[in-house]
């Protein structure tokens, strides 16, 4: 059954979730630092939780003994806790955040074989932040072992959101993009992971078709929250939303207390969100075109690389 819903909405905390908790951000060079760092600080806060800075590098080295520095689209270096995306453990919740550097990851395939084996085996919530929902969007069709289509934001009755300047390329990829809303929840199911190892030919008891690391046809499948945050910032509002359905509202507020988040721009500032802003005219109208521009090369960037991501998820040579 498709459930979805937005932030807004509060659901009972959940009872079945482990303890410690594990949240796992992925890192890597040229995300942008506060996508990640915001939540961090969240989740940090958070009763019986451990978080982890994992790396994006696939090499397992037995020499590699310490995880090299990362670093960000605007030059903060980052020490990951887990070097080796090969080395990281069971996560509970998974985080992808956005910045030049995910435009690389969409093509990568241990990176989305490594989300998709995280998505379909232990986790149960499947977040991003700013435009790691075009990371998200990528996971499927064969790359990592999908089916024909995108495993988790392309579902059907999957809403999803991101950098309101990249809105577009996330729908060029068939995900039901919402604009306005800086963060936006979904439920949705996922095929399980055989419990075998990889690569393992298997047979699902049930009758299901022979296939190396996951089960197909009368496969069992699991239960996933999807939170996908606008830009940057929105890594904040969508942390709380997800200790809010894990811990419960009380224990979000202490947090918010503790971290004393109660936004106020400066008098000066905008007070509307760009699809407002671009409808007037004046000096608001002209910034937003300014930062249009200079965000053009690297939109135009993403647009062929989610190009051809689409195609791959069709099945499409």
């Amino acid at each position: 059954m498709m459930k979805t819903g937005d932030a807004p909405v509060s659901p009972p905390p959940s009872p079945s979730l482990p303890s410690p908790l594990t949240v796992g951000l992925l890192v890597f060079p040229g995300l942008t630092a506060l996508d990640a760092l915001g939540p961090y600080e969240v989740f940090a806060r958070a009763p019986n939780t451990r978080v982890l800075l994992i790396s994006s590098s696939s090499s397992s080295s037995s020499s590699t003994l310490q995880a090299s520095p990362i670093l960000s689209d605007s030059g903060i270096s980052l020490l990951p806790h887990i070097h080796s995306l090969s080395l990281c453990p069971p996560l509970d919740v998974l985080l992808i955040p956005g910045g030049p550097g995910q435009v690389a990851l969409m093509e990568n395939p241990d990176v989305l074989a490594w989300i998709e084996r995280q998505s379909r085996s232990s986790c149960r919530y499947i977040t991003s932040v700013c435009t790691g929902a075009l990371v998200l969007a990528s996971v499927g069709g064969g790359m990592g072992g999908g089916g024909g289509s995108g495993l988790l934001l392309q579902r059907k009755g999957v809403r999803a959101t991101t950098h309101w300047m990249f809105m577009e390329q996330l729908r060029a990829m068939g995900v039901e993009a919402v604009e306005g809303q800086r963060v936006v929840r979904a439920v949705t199911t996922v095929p399980c992971w055989d419990e075998k190892e990889e690569g393992e030919e298997v047979e699902n008891k049930r009758g299901g078709e022979k296939r190396g690391g996951e089960m197909k046809g009368g496969r069992n499948e699991k239960e996933v929250v999807l939170y996908t945050g606008g830009g940057v910032t929105a890594g904040i509002d969508f942390a709380f939303a997800v200790v809010r359905d894990v811990w419960g509202e009380d224990e979000a507020q202490a947090i918010q207390l503790k971290m004393e988040y109660f936004p106020a721009l400066p008098l000066g500032l905008l007070t509307s969100r760009p699809e407002v802003v671009r409808k007037r005219r004046g000096k608001e109208a002209k910034v937003l075109e300014r930062v249009e521009m200079e965000g053009k090369e690297l939109k135009e960037r993403r647009e062929k690389v989610c190009a051809r991501v689409k195609t791959r998820l069709q099945g499409k040579k």
